[in-house]
Order: structure tokens, then C-alpha cells, then sequence
């Protein structure tokens, strides 16, 4: 699998979320990159709970952004987080008792979810803010 290539489509032009965002793609590229490494599993589960914690902080940073300025798509942009921790708490537990696969389940997983989420759904609240000027 490739590693995510950081590209301007993944600005939303809100300074503190790029860089949380930038710092989740570098996480995710550490999962990657344990693809094509000597790694034990308590890298790759060291890996996973910083991840896991970071996307805690970040999320709960986006959702008060989004209070702040009032973003009427509050709810369904929490739902797609609290969706997110869920099956990525399941894919955790799964691979913990070997389960899951990296490379097929969880990386697949967290990539396209990541890429996803950030170009679309956090794109939509940066146009939002851009738009009402806030």
C-alpha cells in the first residue's frame, strides 16, 4: 500500500486543523510503512493507541470549531467521527486477538476513511467558514 502523499486538496484553510490533520497523515504512513518493516506487535499496537488518541483530541478540536461558529452539520459530522471510533475500536480488538490483518483490514480502513473524511466532510466545514467569513 502506498503512504498518503500530502496534497493542497487536503487544506481546508482552518491553520490548526491542517496541521492535525497533517499529523494524523503521518501516523497513518507509520502504519504503512510497518507494511515493509521488521515490526512486533506491540509497535504497531504502540502506533494504533497514538492514532487512536490523537483522532480523540482532533475530533473533539473540530467539534468545538464547529460549535464556535455554529456549522449546521454538526450532527451528522459527529456521527461520521463517533462511526470512526467505533470500527476502528472493533478493527483494534480484532487485530489485538489476530484477527485482523494490517495490511488488509485495518490500513485499508483507515486510509480511505482518513482520505476521505478529510477532503470531503472537513472540506465542506472549511468552505463553510470560508463562506460565512467567521
Amino acid at each position: 500500500m502506498e503512504k498518503i502523499t500530502w496534497n493542497d486538496s487536503f487544506n481546508i484553510q482552518v491553520e490548526v486543523i491542517d496541521e492535525q490533520h497533517r499529523r494524523l497523515v503521518e501516523l497513518m504512513n507509520r502504519l504503512i510503512a510497518f507494511q515493509e518493516e521488521e515490526t512486533t506487535d506491540k509497535d504497531v499496537a504502540e502506533v494504533l493507541g497514538a492514532m487512536t488518541n490523537y483522532l480523540g483530541y482532533h475530533f473533539d478540536t473540530e467539534e468545538q470549531l464547529m460549535i464556535d461558529h455554529g456549522y449546521p452539520e454538526i450532527e451528522s459530522h459527529r456521527e461520521e467521527h463517533q462511526a470512526f471510533v467505533t470500527q476502528t475500536a472493533y478493527f483494534i480488538a480484532t487485530y489485538r486477538e489476530g484477527g485482523a490483518s494490517l495490511k488488509k483490514d485495518i490500513l485499508l480502513f483507515l486510509k480511505e476513511w482518513l482520505v476521505e473524511h478529510i477532503v470531503k466532510t472537513d472540506g465542506a466545514f472549511g468552505d463553510y467558514l470560508k463562506d460565512s467569513s467567521c
